[in-house]
């Protein structure tokens, strides 16, 4: 869990973001978080997924390359929709807007919980994404019919 100074300050959320920490040290997550330079050579490679976490409220059509929209907030049955066929053992990217964004952090905890063995938690996300300077994709629309 990254923590920001806002998270400092609500002692109630402190105590939860330590938890979750130890959690994960001890071996309890399979959520790795991960940085930039993880998220820029992963776009490279054709085997990883990458998911935009982000609600439809907040989704602006523009992705890391190669990534894929399924936001946080998802049905289980759209999650398996997406996900059908894909190795639980596949490396799986997840982020969202920036650092308090706790899209990628909902959806990352869906797929640990349906047995997904290889998640990364990107939590710098689009935010740091583009203040890198890095290139974004349109993210197709889709029709409603």
């Amino acid at each position: 869990m990254i923590l920001g100074v806002e998270t400092l300050r609500c002692p109630m959320l402190k105590s939860l973001s330590f938890m979750a920490l130890m959690l994960t040290h001890l071996g309890f997550s399979k959520i790795q978080k991960v940085d930039y330079q993880f998220v820029q050579d992963a776009t490279k490679d054709a085997n990883v997924i990458i998911f935009d976490a982000r609600t439809d409220k907040y989704f602006d059509q523009q992705v890391i390359p190669n990534a894929k929209h399924l936001p946080g907030n998802s049905t289980d049955q759209k999650i398996d929709e997406i996900l059908k066929g894909i190795p639980k053992e596949r490396k799986i990217i997840v982020y969202c807007g920036g650092i308090e964004c706790p899209a990628s952090e909902w959806l990352s905890e869906k797929l640990d919980k349906k047995g997904y063995t290889n998640i990364f938690e990107y939590k710098g996300g689009i935010e740091e994404w583009r203040k890198k300077g890095q290139a974004t994709e349109n993210y197709p629309l889709k029709l409603n019919k």
